[in-house]
Order: C-alpha cells, then structure tokens, then sequence
C-alpha cells in the first residue's frame, strides 16, 4: 500500500471507528494499515480488538500471524494461523503462512505439505508455487523446484513472485545450489 494512501485509509477507518467502535471489520482493517504502516503497537491492538469482537473471522487471524511473523514471535505466528486453519480449512493463505513458519523453523517436510495444500486450494497462488520450489531445491528434489518455479513464473509474470521465481530457475541450471529466494 502507497504511504499516502495508507494514511487515508487510516483516517476513514478511524472514522468509521467513531461512528461504530464494535465493527469488528473496521478494527481488522485498522490493524492491518497500522502494520502496513509499521505501527505495530497499534496494529496489535486493532487486530486483538477485532478478533474479540468477531472470534470466528479467520482472516484476523492471518492478519496477527503477518505481524506476530514480522516480528520473529514464530511461536505465536503458528498459533494464530493453526486458528485461522481451523475456522477456515479451505484458507489457502493461512496454509501458506504456517508453511513459511515451517521453513523457517526447519521444517521442510511439513513446509511441502503446507504450500501442497495452499496451491492445491488455489492453483494461482504464485507465491505458495514459489516457496514450494525452494524447499524442494532444499531437498534436492531440483525437478520439482524447477516445476513450481515455472509455475510461479507463469502465474505472476511481472511480479515479485515471478521475478524471483525465475531468478531460482537461473541459480538451479547454473548449478548454483543456494541463495534461493522466497
């Protein structure tokens, strides 16, 4: 989100805050642009009043697990999206989410059938395709890599997903077997 338009957005949540201070929806919203933001005081705040007011909203969930994540807090980022995952098991993001938590911890198997699960429930999701691949060329599995990395490539081709999808493609035909982005 454009710093200036965040702000905006900022105001009219806050507004609308006023007007209805138990909309749920509102809060969430209001998290995620203070976090966008880089407030993450705020953005805790908004998003644990949001998940008090609407506990079965699993996108506020994911919201949490994206700051509990970018603040290193893994431990409570994998609760979170568990959370989300429960209320919502077709989520495909929050099965993406909790395989980054994964990767990140090491988990690689685990990590492979997190991002199998959030490509399976949406085949579009370039950023699951690309993740997938890298923890394949972790394990060797450099077909399987190369393979989601097309993928990644084909579904976002002038994103960020995309880009570092075919940068991983380059580094695995040049044989240089590390640095994978994702």
């Amino acid at each position: 989100m454009v710093s200036g338009f965040n702000e905006d957005a900022i105001i009219a949540l806050k507004k609308a805050s006023k007007i209805n201070p138990e909309d749920a929806r509102v809060c969430a919203d209001l998290g995620q642009s203070y976090f966008l933001q880089g407030n993450h005081e705020y953005a805790m705040h908004f998003l644990k009043k949001a998940i008090q007011l609407s506990p079965e909203n699993s996108r506020v969930y994911i919201l949490l697990g994206n700051l509990y994540l970018t603040q290193g807090l893994l431990n409570k980022a994998i609760l979170v999206y568990q959370k989300a995952i429960r209320l919502d098991p077709l989520n495909a993001e929050a099965h993406y989410k909790l395989g980054i938590v994964d990767y990140k911890w090491g988990l690689f198997c685990t990590a492979i059938s997190d991002f199998e699960k959030a490509v399976q429930l949406n085949p579009k999701h370039a950023k699951a395709w690309l993740a997938l691949g890298v923890v394949y060329a972790i394990q060797k599995r450099n077909d399987k890599a190369e393979k989601a990395w097309e993928k990644a490539a084909e579904i976002d081709p002038e994103g960020e997903a995309g880009d570092k999808a075919k940068k991983n493609i380059k580094r695995l035909v040049n044989k240089e077997n590390k640095g994978f982005e994702i």
